[in-house]
């Protein structure tokens, strides 16, 4: 009897768990699919090193008249707090997002990449808007018990910053080793936002409600 009492309050537990979490989805332009990458982001305030784990929500595509793998950064969380607010040098933190999308983003949308010394040669593109707001999200499936979450998300425009990179594999190494170069990096426009980042949360809300900011800028990394 206890023991049956006790998986009973286990299986309760994994059940409160899986429920109280809703699934956050990219909200992908047509043709493009969406998938996600959680990394830890390592950053400094004064000569103190702190980190923040991150969710990546992205959208893919494969291009195959250009060969290039394009994904759209969509949304990013801190995953288990909000500290995304605590970065100070956004445009580093989203140069690295960049990177850990270009290097570690495994499917739904990857093609069989070439030999290294193959003639025809295959790219990624990695871009993401250079205006976003943050949006405190309850994520929360239970009604009357919320659990808020800070979102970073990208604002509607068409500013955006580009990274491109070659990619293939290199059939030379045991076991054989993915390459991937930088070839450029660039904006495609001017921002239309604010240039300072708001203060969160907004005067007058907590971080037990929803709220959104205005949109403001993260420059690019070159």
């Amino acid at each position: 009897m206890i023991r049956s009492k006790f998986f009973t309050v286990i299986l309760i537990a994994l059940a409160f768990l899986i429920f109280r979490n809703e699934k956050v989805i990219a909200d992908c332009p047509q043709d493009y699919q969406s998938g996600t990458i959680q990394a830890t982001y390592r950053y400094n305030i004064g000569k103190f090193i702190f980190t923040c784990d991150v969710t990546i929500y992205y959208c893919c595509k494969w291009d195959n008249d250009l060969k290039t793998l394009v994904f759209q950064v969509d949304t990013l969380s801190s995953t288990y707090n909000n500290c995304l607010p605590y970065i100070t040098n956004k445009s580093l933190f989203m140069d690295w997002v960049h990177n850990t999308v270009a290097l570690n983003a495994t499917g739904p949308c990857n093609p069989l990449w070439p030999p290294c010394d193959d003639s025809i040669k295959y790219y990624i593109e990695v871009n993401s808007f250079v205006c976003k707001f943050y949006e405190n999200r309850n994520i929360s499936n239970i009604p009357g018990d919320p659990a808020f979450r800070l979102f970073l998300i990208k604002c509607q425009g068409s500013v955006k910053c580009v990274s491109k990179w070659e990619k293939c594999i290199d059939y030379s190494q045991s076991p054989p080793m993915e390459i991937s170069n930088l070839i450029d990096k660039y904006i495609t426009g001017v921002p239309g936002c604010i240039d300072d980042e708001p203060q969160v949360p907004p005067q007058g809300k907590s971080w037990d409600e929803f709220w959104t900011t205005e949109c403001f800028v993260i420059p690019c990394e070159y």
